[in-house]
């Protein structure tokens, strides 16, 4: 942890409050349209549903009107180019698993996915506040290597005012604020400037992340996890 973050535990207990949570019967979609976007292509609501094993009437639905609804991008013919956090489309984290290149939406999407996939991923992105460019090695139990080796993820304090926003907006805005940094100087000079975030470090962050799951998947993860 750096600076004045608040401990883990109690950043998640907040996150909890602020943040969508899955059904039961959302859980084991949500996993499934993650492992579909894995193939590197948009996902059509008629494959989602070969895939889960699941009517399309009951994909159309639970897609566009539960928690799930507010966590999918879409391209223009209604295909899922993006889903909690995971995209087939281009941003400035590249996540690259299996020699096929993804991305992630925020920084801490790129670590807590690695867990809830199972995946073992190289995530690319560049310190907002140098140019400095970050790569690292993920996998379910931690990471692998980092260059540069000071690198930290910048985090949002679950009371900031972005959390009173509708969800759609929450997710949006979010990401605007977690961030790789190549040194924890500069991910001090960068928070300084945004009110309402602070520092963590990348185990941190991950750990996060797998609580995150815990909660948001349950059980659903044992097949995963093995």
């Amino acid at each position: 942890m750096t600076g004045s973050a608040p401990p883990i535990a109690h950043v998640f207990r907040a996150l909890t409050t602020k943040l969508c949570y899955f059904s039961d019967a959302e859980r084991g979609i949500a996993l499934t349209l993650y492992r579909e976007l894995l193939a590197g292509d948009p996902v059509s609501e008629i494959q989602l549903a070969a895939a889960a094993d699941c009517s399309p009437e009951d994909i159309r639905t639970i897609s566009r009107a539960s928690a799930m609804a507010s966590m999918i991008s879409r391209n223009s013919t209604g295909d899922i180019v993006g889903f909690g956090g995971l995209a087939v489309t281009p941003t400035k984290h590249r996540f690259r698993v299996d020699g096929r290149l993804l991305y992630t939406w925020c920084a801490w999407d790129a670590l807590f996915l690695v867990d809830a996939l199972n995946v073992t991923a190289t995530i690319e992105s560049t310190c907002p506040e140098t140019g400095a460019a970050i790569v690292m090695m993920a996998r379910r139990d931690g990471i692998g290597w980092v260059e540069p080796s000071d690198v930290v993820v910048s985090f949002v304090l679950p009371a900031a005012p972005l959390f009173d926003q509708s969800t759609g907006e929450t997710i949006g805005s979010f990401c605007h604020y977690v961030h790789f940094f190549a040194s924890t100087r500069a991910a001090i000079a960068w928070t300084a400037r945004h009110k309402g975030t602070f520092v963590l470090t990348l185990s941190d962050a991950f750990r996060l992340g797998q609580l995150n799951n815990d909660e948001r998947f349950g059980s659903a993860l044992n097949r995963i996890r093995g």
